[in-house]
């Protein structure tokens, strides 16, 4: 990620993505104790960790980490594939894929739109069922609230809830739920775990929330996979795809493009 950053702001722009470190909490001294093993990550003891997490087990932080603004990294990811000669059609719903068996190349249906032709289709669906319906995959909702407190986060944290500060809001993010729209006790919850880590947001202000659902393999694997010749899968990436699209994307570029190769699929099942 921070290669990417340097490519996108070598070029002149604003990647979103920040090296800030990130903290993970340990919950209880069970926890803290198996995790004081842990290797490439600093371990603190509580007089070490700043005022404003509850962190009474200890904690570790991951130096090399971060977190990432989305908009301000999708927008200059599509305005560099611009750049490049790519086409990008945004906000086109595809409806159909169709293979046309005389030629082998593939129909691509967008919503109100004539269809276009391809050799290669790759399908990152996120978690949209469409074309998903017979990997097997889960699904499951999660939650981010945007809470407005008195309180400027020295580092992101990680774990089961997830948070950062980020011009004067502290947006925490959670849940592991059924594909049920979040409600109130949803979103209630969430505020409430995250202010165990951080005190300062059990009263904090709700100024904003947002749900999604997440698709994931079982064992919470990426998925990259042929479902046929020249037609591809790629996702279940689980919640996780600014952590590890990136890698997964450049890796299956250069499998496929490195010319000893037509099949990107060596690394399937690598992790």
């Amino acid at each position: 990620m921070w290669a990417l950053k340097n490519e996108l702001e070598d070029l002149g722009f604003d990647s979103g993505l920040h090296q800030t470190g990130v903290l993970r909490i340990a919950s209880s001294a069970r926890q803290a104790k198996l995790w004081k093993k842990s290797e490439g990550v600093r371990w603190l003891e509580p007089p070490e960790i700043p005022s404003e997490y509850h962190a009474p087990f200890g904690s570790f932080l991951v130096e090399q980490g971060g977190y990432a603004e989305p908009r301000k990294l999708l927008t200059a990811l599509v305005t560099v594939a611009k750049q490049r000669g790519l086409r990008v059609l945004e906000q086109h719903h595809v409806e159909k894929i169709n293979k046309r068996q005389e030629t082998g190349e593939f129909e691509v249906f967008p919503f109100l739109l004539s269809p276009f032709s391809f050799p290669l289709v790759i399908l990152c669906p996120g978690s949209s069922k469409t074309f998903t319906a017979n990997l097997g995959l889960e699904y499951h909702a999660g939650d981010v609230v945007g809470l407005e407190a008195d309180v400027q986060l020295p580092y992101p944290i990680a774990g089961a809830i997830y948070g950062a500060s980020h011009e004067g809001i502290v947006y925490m993010g959670g849940n592991h739920r059924d594909e049920d729209d979040a409600d109130e006790y949803h979103l209630g919850q969430l505020q409430k775990s995250s202010s165990w880590f951080i005190p300062a947001l059990k009263n904090a202000k709700r100024i904003s929330s947002w749900s999604e659902v997440r698709a994931k393999q079982e064992n919470n694997e990426p998925l990259v996979k042929m479902l046929e010749p020249n037609l591809y899968f790629f996702g279940a990436l689980g919640g996780r795809g600014f952590l590890c699209a990136y890698y997964l994307a450049k890796m299956f570029a250069e499998n496929f493009f490195d010319g000893k190769t037509k099949n990107p699929l060596s690394f399937e099942g690598e992790g």
